[in-house]
């Protein structure tokens, strides 16, 4: 996706233990969607960033998930398990999403 693009629908499971669609994001003013993950260190380095430009904008109107994408068999540190101790550890003021397949859905 390149910015200003048609968002593309999804429904995901959440670190929260909802299922975030697309759609509950419709009213925000602005939307913005990281792809990131727990093992990388440039994702290490940028997460207390990305949680201050949330609590920054709340107040604006910004919708923002962070979308985790990664083969945890590949990179067991981005586990949909590791993904809940991270936003629990992190007090994220935002979802985090899990994408398993990779199919937008």
């Amino acid at each position: 996706m390149n910015i200003g693009d048609l968002l593309v629908p999804f429904n995901l499971p959440a670190t929260t233990g909802k299922t975030i669609s697309s759609y509950d994001y419709a009213e925000k003013f602005a939307f913005v969607i990281f792809v990131t993950c727990n093992h990388c260190p440039y994702s290490q380095a940028y997460w207390s960033r990305l949680v201050k430009l949330a609590q920054k904008y709340e107040e604006d109107n910004l919708g923002m998930v962070a979308i985790c994408g990664n083969d945890e068999s590949k990179y067991p540190q981005d586990s949909f398990e590791n993904m809940k101790s991270l936003y629990d550890q992190m007090t994220l003021p935002f979802e985090y999403l899990h994408d398993e397949s990779q199919d937008s859905s």
